[in-house]
């Protein structure tokens, strides 16, 4: 991978026990710590890491990678992080690019919300939720971002916005 907003990974090794990955440092931290220490951005910032983002998934999307686990911070999970995960992704029925899609969306709500759609300590009823609700959007949302919100959010992934031409 070579692309300005993808991580490069230099070496791969394991242990018995554990698997390492040497990445360029990236001073800053991650988005997770400057989120959680901002509250949440003003729209303008949101924009800024949006669009990279949306040109890392660009890129990865033209290299025929689904990434599936969108999230502003590191995890230990196998794969997908419930609160930004993609309602087919969840039903188990197969998914495609557009499950990101639906993550991508996740992630800017929560940069402009100061937390994820359906966050509750309840799995479950984040799940359920998640797959039969409309995400809530805040009233002090721009217009444009809840235009945008509403496209990504989308139950349907062939309704979604990006499924069928990307990141245009």
């Amino acid at each position: 991978m070579n692309h300005p907003f993808v991580v490069k990974l230099h070496y791969a090794f394991q242990t018995s026990t554990r698997l390492f990955l040497i990445v360029d440092l990236l001073q800053g931290g991650e988005l997770f710590y400057l989120l959680r220490k901002m509250k949440k951005f003003e729209e303008k910032l949101a924009k800024f890491y949006a669009a990279e983002i949306l040109l890392a998934l660009e890129y990865l999307h033209s290299k025929s990678i689904i990434y599936r686990d969108l999230k502003p911070q590191k995890t230990y999970s196998l794969c997908g992080t419930p609160e930004y995960i993609a309602p087919e992704v969840i039903m188990r029925k197969g998914y495609t690019q557009a499950a990101d899609w639906f993550s991508f969306g996740s992630l800017i709500y929560d940069m402009l919300t100061g937390r994820p759609p359906f966050l509750s300590n309840n799995k479950s009823a984040m799940l359920k939720n998640l797959v039969t609700k409309p995400v809530p959007l805040p009233y002090y949302l721009s217009a444009e971002a809840k235009s945008l919100l509403n496209g990504l959010f989308k139950i349907n992934p062939t309704e979604r916005l990006g499924y069928k031409n990307g990141a245009e």
